[in-house]
């Protein structure tokens, strides 16, 4: 027999020292991921804006953004396994830190007349693709953090969602148009780099060094698993849970379905229907306005609610809400759609993620959050080039009910689903206090 696998288990502070560090530990953590989605959103913006005025080619901007979508693929795939082995926060201090570094060359060797396209794309998919694990290592480490602060996983998840939120989404883009007007877009690259290090600090000071028990993955004895055993563990674990081989599909179906939205559907619809730039802007805040307090109400009260329950009926809302904007025939009808169908969605994403942090082993939550967010990133361009074709063929007006009733059937789905609500409901009796 040979010698088992050494491990790190957490050594309890005393009282006043661990009440201190827990306090804080779980608020950092959602800091650090506000800071870290601001910079993606910048970068989001900078890179594309960036390729299109160094190369003056709108086709090469779009291959710059299929990178970076086909990294999110390649990084949920194979990055979750690395955040397993290496640990969370071990994990999520190297992603930040290469991941700053690879964005800081991109306009270092501009500046040195260094940078072919070519070179640019690499960097651009190499970023997009180290970013990844720091993503799913700072999900995964929710759950001992929880425990620890004697928080609730609904008031965590929440607190991440609405950081990634304000940030990556409603802050970004404003701060990102400013800065690009002020000092460029090289220079943004830059400001990135440096959410990147700030996030790695914070988590380096504030988050326990050992939250975990880490061991080998496999459960074997030294010398065993490899990573692609790992690897292969983690696939076979999302087809076999019978919670995930219900909801995976759900979601790829659900995520294809609202991926046209912002994109294809909302300025058709601002464009000809109601003739209006300001139309579009005013229906996208509404969305974000909806899942800003959507995503709050849940964290205040998410906890007293059965989990299906805000499950099912976040899909209910949201497939309500598309029926409206189907039918809307004013722009204030568009908003409210927008609102409720916001309002909806925010509460859905924490829920499910609540609903896996509870059910997932927690020496596997990197590989089988990674694989999820692949699964994602497959169905957002798919649907996208789905929803764009749709309108273009069918029509603005077939292409919104299509979607409606896509997430209507999957909301009828998933509430007439018994072994489902067994299974959420099994979740909740394991994390109750």
């Amino acid at each position: 027999m040979g010698t088992p696998v050494s491990q790190t288990v957490e050594v309890a502070p005393s009282a006043d020292v661990r009440s201190r560090a827990d306090r804080i530990a779980l608020p950092a953590l959602v800091a650090a991921t506000g800071i870290s989605s601001l910079g993606n959103g910048l970068t989001m913006l900078a890179v594309p804006w960036f390729v299109l005025i160094t190369t003056g080619s709108a086709a090469r901007t779009g291959l710059a953004a299929a990178a970076t979508s086909a990294a999110l693929i390649v990084a949920g795939i194979l990055g979750g396994t690395l955040v397993d082995r290496l640990g969370f926060k071990r994990a999520s201090l190297i992603s930040d830190l290469a991941s700053g570094v690879t964005v800081a060359l991109i306009p270092t060797l501009y500046l040195l007349d260094l940078l072919s396209f070519w070179m640019l794309l690499g960097l651009v998919f190499l970023g997009a693709v180290l970013d990844g694990p720091g993503v799913s290592a700072r999900r995964a480490m929710i759950p001992s953090l929880v425990k620890r602060a004697g928080s609730t996983l609904e008031r965590a998840n929440s607190a991440m969602q609405f950081a990634q939120l304000t940030t990556g989404d409603l802050l970004a883009p404003l701060a990102a148009g400013i800065l690009i007007t002020l000092i460029g877009a090289a220079s943004v690259l830059y400001v990135n780099t440096a959410t990147f290090a700030l996030s790695m600090l914070i988590v380096a000071i504030a988050i326990p060094g050992a939250i975990r028990v880490v061991d080998n993955v496999s459960g074997q004895e030294a010398g065993g698993a490899s990573y692609f055993t790992d690897l292969k563990e983690g696939f076979q674990f999302v087809l076999t849970d019978p919670f995930l081989r219900r909801v995976i599909p759900i979601s790829i179906v659900v995520n294809f379905l609202f991926a046209p939205m912002f994109f294809v559907v909302l300025p058709v619809l601002a464009s000809d229907v109601f003739d209006s730039a300001r139309a579009f802007g005013i229906m996208a805040a509404g969305f974000g306005a909806g899942a800003g307090i959507g995503t709050l109400l849940y964290g205040a009260f998410g906890h007293r609610i059965r989990r299906f329950t805000v499950y099912w009926g976040a899909l209910a809302g949201a497939s309500a809400g598309l029926w409206l904007l189907a039918v809307s025939t004013s722009v204030w009808m568009a908003v409210l759609a927008t609102v409720l169908v916001g309002f909806s969605v925010g509460p859905v994403n924490a829920a499910g993620m609540v609903i896996m942090q509870a059910r997932v082993p927690e020496r596997m939550m990197g590989r089988v959050f990674g694989l999820l967010y692949a699964g994602s990133g497959l169905a957002t361009p798919a649907g996208l080039i789905a929803g764009g074709v749709a309108v273009q063929i069918f029509g603005l007006t077939a292409a919104m009910v299509t979607a409606a009733l896509g997430v209507t059937v999957s909301a009828i789905w998933v509430g007439a689903n018994r072994e489902l609500k067994a299974l959420v409901d099994e979740t909740e009796t394991r994390t109750s206090p």
